[in-house]
């Protein structure tokens, strides 16, 4: 293989993997953040350090 090729591939490859995290950020907006499970956690992350404050 020449350069070129390999340059083409690598960069082919790049932009197939920026694809894929644009599409887990968008499903991870839609599905995951401020889902009752989201906010269960966020609670379970906080009130500890409540209590432990007070």
């Amino acid at each position: 293989m020449d350069k070129e090729k390999v340059v083409e591939q690598i960069d082919n490859n790049v932009n197939q993997i920026h694809l894929l995290i644009d599409q887990k950020i968008v499903i991870w907006k839609e599905h995951v953040v401020f889902s009752g499970l989201w906010w269960f956690g966020v609670i379970l992350s906080v009130i500890p350090w409540i209590i432990w404050f007070w």
